[in-house]
């Protein structure tokens, strides 16, 4: 049996040197292998040749620097240093190629994905092996015009287009919660199913205030909005709660790239030295970011009026259903998610109802870094005990529940204080 590639993209994002010591393989002949290819010779790298599983490619060229045949890409292992990354169209071809890969059993253990070496440049975009002039030119190409594209679009302004379109459709369901709680897989699953629903993660004036709906046209629109729901027969709202380490390490991964017009897409731009699980990742563990439990009050209490803490919870059935004057809300943990389809299913008059995983960290191209990090990160124990003796996390899930989130972080726990930077 033959033993399967390791990808540690950590490698590569915490020590960039061996881009600049070992013979650089970019496997996938592809749009994307061309980008990676122009990104690492615009930070000095020359000593680059391009692979592809398909036959056909081999002996083409890319911008005069030839694409190799497999069996030559053994061949270069077995003579020289080599570091390969994976540069293919699509991220869900990422585990075919490493199976591909591992039956060349080549001894390598530098394999990683241009996730990596993206997230690498940027962190180490001041390594002195990077000439000032490079640097300043891929940063203008690639931080800042990447950067343009999202503050162009907002994700909540087009959702409320969506609300906007669908106001007089009382059978829309409003799928209302804060980001990184598996909302996009209840969104996406009634859209499969033909149930009409909107999508959205903040309504209240106090977000609209602090954002980039920070104007009286965007405030009168979304209050019209709110007072013709509140006319309707019914409004249904679906809400969900998550575990609040596991969210906090999403929300920093969803976030990690640029994305059109998606996320904060800001990559982590290091010093030397810097660590990017320490100044990245770990930096955003006990922020709770725009507040998972806060957000009942600030968004579905101060917009519709239903306080979910006045109402009870079943923690072990996972879910609640409050019905206040014409507002119907389902709320549901995300770890029972999967026992909940035939809830959904009622609440939404669609007993056909089948949930689809759209928004998994492990099925992303991030896969990898994200099981790097699980295993590497530290979490204070100060930070576990702010989140796990609070109220509101106490209010959704159980003695035994928190007992066993202690238990799943345990070795990643320490007692160390976190110092942000």
């Amino acid at each position: 049996m033959k033993k399967p590639v390791e990808v540690n993209e950590l490698k590569l994002i915490e020590d960039i040197s061996i881009l600049f010591e070992k013979r650089v393989i970019l496997y996938g002949a592809g749009n994307k292998g061309a980008e990676a290819f122009k990104e690492l010779k615009a930070i000095g790298i020359q000593n680059m040749v391009f692979c592809d599983g398909d036959m056909r490619k081999w002996g083409t060229e890319i911008d005069g620097t030839r694409v190799i045949p497999l069996q030559e890409l053994k061949r270069s292992d077995t003579v020289e240093d080599i570091i390969i990354i994976i540069t293919p169209e699509n991220p869900a071809f990422v585990d075919q190629i490493l199976n591909g890969i591992s039956i060349l059993e080549l001894k390598t253990v530098n394999v990683f994905t241009k996730l990596a070496l993206d997230i690498a440049i940027f962190q180490n975009i001041y390594d002195p092996r990077i000439s000032e002039i490079y640097r300043d030119a891929y940063i203008d190409l690639i931080y800042y015009k990447k950067l343009e594209t999202h503050f162009q679009i907002s994700y909540d302004k087009v959702a409320l287009l969506s609300l906007s379109k669908d106001i007089k459709n009382e059978n829309n369901v409003i799928v209302f919660q804060p980001g990184k709680v598996g909302s996009s897989t209840v969104a996406n699953s009634l859209t499969s199913i033909g149930v009409a629903n909107t999508h959205i993660h903040f309504m209240s004036e106090l977000f609209t205030t602090l954002s980039s709906l920070n104007d009286g046209f965007y405030r009168k629109w979304i209050n019209n909005l709110v007072k013709a729901m509140k006319e309707q027969k019914k409004v249904k709202i679906i809400t969900m709660v998550r575990e609040p380490i596991g969210r906090d390490l999403a929300h920093a991964f969803h976030n990690l790239t640029p994305k059109a017009g998606r996320g904060n897409g800001v990559y982590y731009t290091g010093l030397p030295g810097d660590s990017f699980v320490n100044k990245y990742i770990a930096n955003r563990i006990g922020t709770d970011f725009d507040g998972q439990f806060t957000w009942f009050d600030r968004e579905l209490k101060s917009v519709f009026g239903v306080d979910v803490f006045e109402h009870p919870f079943d923690k072990d059935k996972g879910y609640a259903l409050i019905r206040q004057a014409n507002i119907e809300v389902l709320i549901m943990k995300l770890e029972k998610l999967n026992s909940l389809e035939a809830t959904i299913g009622d609440f939404v008059n669609a007993p056909h109802f089948k949930l689809i995983d759209v928004n998994i960290g492990e099925n992303k191209l991030y896969k990898f870094l994200y099981r790097n990090v699980k295993n590497t990160i530290k979490i204070p124990r100060n930070v576990m005990e702010k989140y796990y003796n609070d109220a509101q996390v106490n209010h959704f899930y159980s003695e035994a529940e928190i007992a066993g989130f202690w238990k799943k972080w345990e070795s990643n726990i320490s007692d160390a204080e976190l110092t942000r930077g």
